[in-house]
């Protein structure tokens, strides 16, 4: 989805990776996920500079 001058939104695929559990050290499998990603557009960069 694009906002004219102010950026554009998209969907990024994240692939299954191998993670830990911090608390006992023990390997766990973190699944795909789908997250929302935000590029600027060019009036938005203008703005805040």
């Amino acid at each position: 989805m694009q906002v004219i001058r102010f950026g554009t939104f998209e969907v990024c695929e994240h692939a299954a990776r191998t993670g830990r559990n911090l608390q006992t050290g023990e390997g766990i499998m973190i699944s795909a996920s789908k997250v929302p990603a935000f590029k600027p557009g060019k009036g938005l960069k203008k703005a805040l500079k």
